[in-house]
């Protein structure tokens, strides 16, 4: 009898932690769809590209909702959407200013379920120095030991300065992106 009550108070007094896991970046990946209008007057010509995760860690077990964390980074300084000179330019000043802003981070605490295996968070994207909220979608899936999470957001590029004196008429100001991210397990 005891023992239990002694079991039952240092439970108490312990802190519960939600599971470690380490992001995989080669297997992650964040996208984004635009449109340009250039010259103006052309009709739009969508553009898609990516950002690499460059590292990251969540803590995430799905009894531990509020535990939850995420934070990962981005290779801003990497942005692709396959065209030399449109990467070029957006690496530049007037859009992402890599050589001040190499990376981008996204963190997170405490996810809310909204469905079977769906939560959403508030997370805050730091892109360009400047710290944005950010309503993010998201699923998770277990396959081989591992946990998948795909889901989607929408930045607003004014809110980051990102190509701020570019009119919506050249682009759009709302950027939706969507993620897959691969992690594993950390040993206890």
């Amino acid at each position: 009898m005891i023992r239990r009550v002694l079991t039952g108070l240092l439970m108490l007094g312990s802190p519960v932690l939600a599971a470690e896991w380490t992001i995989l970046p080669e297997q992650s990946t964040l996208r984004f769809e635009t449109a340009i209008t250039y010259p103006i007057g052309d009709p739009p010509r969508p553009v898609t590209g990516g950002l690499p995760i460059r590292d990251g860690r969540v803590l995430y077990d799905p009894s531990l909702l509020d535990k939850a964390e995420l934070d990962i980074t981005l290779d801003v300084a990497a942005i692709s959407v396959g065209d030399l000179g449109l990467d070029r330019e957006l690496r530049g000043g007037t859009w992402l200013g890599v050589r001040r802003f190499a990376v981008a981070r996204l963190q997170a605490k405490g996810f809310e379920q909204i469905g079977a295996g769906q939560y959403q968070t508030q997370a805050t994207l730091i892109l360009r120095g400047t710290p944005q909220v950010l309503p993010v979608v998201f699923g998770v899936t277990f396959e081989n030991g591992q946990a998948i999470a795909t889901g989607t957001a929408k930045v607003d590029r004014y809110a980051f300065r990102v190509g701020a004196s570019v009119p919506e008429t050249v682009t759009p100001r709302f950027v939706p992106i969507w993620f897959t991210v691969v992690a594993d397990e950390v040993s206890p």
